[in-house]
């Protein structure tokens, strides 16, 4: 009884921290935040995204019609599509991001369009 209870326990604790930090990231902001190690750095990579401008990579990765991609200066690092993005909902190159963004011959559909301002 001592040990199914303790288990209970330590079952609930796990949800309640994965549950935390979905909720961290409950916006539908992805920033571009890949660190420049020298290797090409790829769109489809959880650890080049965050829900915060310069947060912590791990965040899920801009594809489908829900996220907005924003490139700013939270990190300067080129970005490469390597497969297929789904339509995001907008794209956004802000102020601050001086990095390239390599379509790589594959498409980047936006249901909302396009934001260029600076960067």
């Amino acid at each position: 009884m001592f040990i199914k209870k303790n288990i209970c326990r330590a079952l609930f604790i796990i949800l309640i921290a994965v549950a935390s930090n979905a909720e961290a990231c409950s916006s539908i902001n992805r920033y571009w935040v890949a660190a420049d190690d020298g290797s090409d750095k790829v769109w489809h990579t959880p650890a080049n995204w965050s829900c915060t401008s310069g947060g912590p990579g791990g965040a899920e990765t801009p594809n489908g019609n829900t996220p907005i991609a924003i490139f700013d200066g939270g990190s300067t690092v080129d970005a490469k599509l390597e497969k297929k993005v789904g339509k995001i909902r907008k794209f956004k190159v802000l102020n601050g991001y001086s990095g390239t963004i390599d379509l790589n011959g594959k498409h980047l559909p936006s249901s909302s369009g396009l934001v260029i301002n600076g960067g």
